[in-house]
């Protein structure tokens, strides 16, 4: 199934008009004025431990409002979720593979247009050497063997930064640029692996392609990208590579119709189209540990959240349909609280997302993040705490707008950073401590 989810909050923020913007900031605020001026308040707090009490009818003197109700089970159903096909345009530039007892094992290839710092000078030249340089933010795998082959392609299809490319598109193949031994992987470091300089020669084959160009056809219509994956290998081997400082791509070092040495780079960059290729192969994974219930709607007691487009935690709350009764009101308080498992092997405190977010189906059946997010990510929370093992989301823009009827469903799923490094296991359903849902609503 095609999704057009988001993987980075910062990357693949969706932008709401800047009036929708305004309303909800107006919302959030007015909202809670709204309690110093009620007529009638209704009170609801949610808790899988408390029972139902008479909370809020402390607030105003009786008789000032109509009704208060409480209620100790709004019900959190909690699924594990997997699409086969997510929309990775635009992506980080990250490639390599990882294995996971709980998840078996996972395979990210890299397809990337490459651009130009500057035009071709406009000289003769010799290509004297060839690097591909790889800038590693981050290295995820091996600490012992850290060597991998890194193979090497050219693409034949044109890529677009308007179009939309999905985790299982088969890559184009216009020909083999060979396999390289990389060595020393690492975070925060810089490699360079030399590439035979007949490669140099056919990049520069036709010096009048090698300019930039919205209007005619430049050099990515001549050149047409790099796809990039790791060799088979025992060894897991992941890395997250910087576009920013244009620093990764080839770089190729000539001297010049002078006898100066300069170098030419072609890079990556964050203006060049892009996508990655993921296969997740959960067969590989450790049967004691493996996920049981994947897409069939199991209310298991654990449910999961796999980075890099794995599975992911679908939460339904059916119960909030009944509060449209009470409008018209507002939402002063929709806390949602996610409590963790930990393992103390794979799942530890220090090995836990630092961060999560949440999105949801728009009408146009789009993923997008919720607008609580999208406001302000300090009140949004989603940050986790080890003190507690939990993570706590405000969720009350999102709520406000369903109950009114401008979000169809009442389902968010669990998102990722693009860049975490750790999955998540979360306590679910009939948990001893499942999730909870801290509501309070102001009837006007």
């Amino acid at each position: 199934m095609k999704t057009t989810t988001s993987m980075s909050i910062m990357n693949s923020m969706i932008h709401y008009s800047s009036n929708r913007s305004d309303y909800l900031k107006s919302f959030l605020k007015n909202s809670y004025r709204t309690l110093l001026a009620v007529t009638a308040t209704i009170m609801l707090l949610v808790s899988c431990e408390e029972g139902p009490a008479g909370i809020g009818s402390g607030f105003l003197p009786e008789g000032d409002f109509a009704t208060v109700i409480s209620a100790s089970d709004i019900s959190i159903d909690a699924y594990t979720m997997y699409d086969d096909s997510v929309r990775t345009s635009d992506s980080l530039y990250m490639f390599g593979k990882r294995y996971s007892p709980y998840f078996g094992t996972t395979k990210v290839e890299l397809v990337t247009q490459l651009n130009l710092l500057f035009p071709w000078p406009g000289r003769g030249f010799t290509v004297d050497s060839v690097s591909l340089v790889l800038a590693i933010n981050q290295y995820d795998g091996d600490t012992l063997f850290r060597q991998q082959q890194l193979e090497l392609y050219e693409i034949s299809e044109l890529l677009h930064r308007d179009s939309t490319y999905y985790s299982n598109k088969p890559v184009e193949i216009a020909r083999y640029l060979g396999s390289y031994l990389v060595d020393s992987l690492r975070s925060d470091t810089v490699i360079e692996i030399k590439l035979p300089n007949s490669i140099g020669d056919y990049l520069l084959r036709d010096t009048s392609k090698l300019l930039i160009s919205s209007t005619e056809e430049d050099f990515r219509d001549f050149f047409r990208g790099l796809y990039i994956r790791f060799a088979d290998s025992p060894y897991d081997a992941f890395l997250n590579l910087s576009s920013s400082q244009s620093t990764s791509g080839i770089r190729i070092f000539y001297r010049d119709n002078t006898g100066a040495n300069t170098a030419f780079s072609f890079v990556f960059s964050d203006k060049a189209a892009r996508y990655r290729m993921i296969e997740h192969d959960f067969s590989t994974a450790d049967p004691a540990r493996s996920v049981k219930n994947i897409n069939n709607y199991f209310k298991d007691t654990l449910v999961y959240q796999q980075r890099l487009d794995g599975v992911y935690t679908r939460l339904e709350f059916p119960d909030l349909a009944q509060l449209r009764d009470y409008l018209p009101a507002a939402v002063n308080r929709a806390r949602l609280i996610l409590p963790v498992h930990l393992d103390n092997d794979i799942f530890t405190d220090n090995r836990v997302p630092k961060n999560i977010y949440l999105r949801y189906t728009d009408s146009g059946g789009n993923k997008v993040f919720i607008p609580d997010a999208l406001m302000n990510l300090t009140y949004f929370g989603g940050n986790y705490s080890a003190d507690n093992d939990e993570f706590v989301i405000n969720m009350a823009v999102f709520v406000q707008e369903y109950l009114e009827g401008r979000i169809n469903d009442p389902v968010v799923e669990i998102v990722l950073p693009q860049s975490s490094l750790y999955d998540l296991v979360l306590k679910a359903n009939d948990a001893s401590k499942g999730p909870q849902l801290q509501l309070t609503l102001s009837k006007f």
